[in-house]
């Protein structure tokens, strides 16, 4: 079974079991916070991220926690989707290029790419290999599963962490990343095969 971890309505969910939740309604500042400190997920550059990355620290950190990223380096890819990409952080950011309150914030202009989130990701778990980040309107599992495909059998990775992440405001967010091992989407393959024959 691959590890899996969901991020909605202020709640974790790690392979379908809720090992978090608060429940009264917060911001979601104050739940990525407590959610990190009560998770022990332990990244020293998580204060000074903007909201997506912290969702997506969180979220990976949670899918790796029980299997820890043993895998050399290069040999684990990631690819992560998005409808909007960075698109809240951008916000954010141009708020405070308005002349009324110009006050431009350097750290938060790090957070205006879409895939500072995968990188983010990748120095915390030591993730070396393939990388793809795409912008899609909704998850498309036929084109994830080409991807994959393409990273393990053309690429040489051993596995891969696969993810959505969208972020369109504070009350309307979602992650679900999962782990998937060559061994296991071999397998796959195989009983997709059978069932052709």
């Amino acid at each position: 079974m691959r590890n899996q971890c969901i991020i909605t309505e202020n709640s974790v969910q790690v392979n379908d079991q809720t090992i978090f939740t608060t429940e009264s309604p917060e911001d979601l500042d104050s739940f990525l916070l407590e959610a990190y400190s009560t998770l022990k997920v332990n990244y020293p550059k998580f204060h000074k991220m903007d909201r997506i990355s912290k969702l997506g620290i969180i979220t990976a950190s949670m899918v790796f926690k029980d299997t820890p990223n043993t895998s050399e380096p290069f040999s684990t890819g990631i690819i992560l989707c998005s409808k909007s990409g960075c698109l809240h952080t951008d916000g954010t950011y141009i708020e405070g290029l308005r002349p009324e309150n110009f006050n431009p914030n350097p750290t938060l202009f790090t957070y205006t790419l879409p895939s500072i989130v995968m990188g983010e990701i990748c120095i915390k778990q030591n993730i070396k290999g393939e990388n793809t980040y795409l912008v899609l309107e909704k998850f498309n599992q036929p084109l994830i599963d080409q991807l994959i495909s393409n990273m393990f059998f053309e690429k040489g990775m051993d596995q891969c962490l696969v993810g959505w992440i969208e972020l369109e405001s504070a009350n309307n967010y979602k992650s679900h990343f999962y782990l998937e091992s060559k061994v296991n989407y071999q397998k796959i393959i195989g009983q997709k095969k059978l069932q052709y024959a």
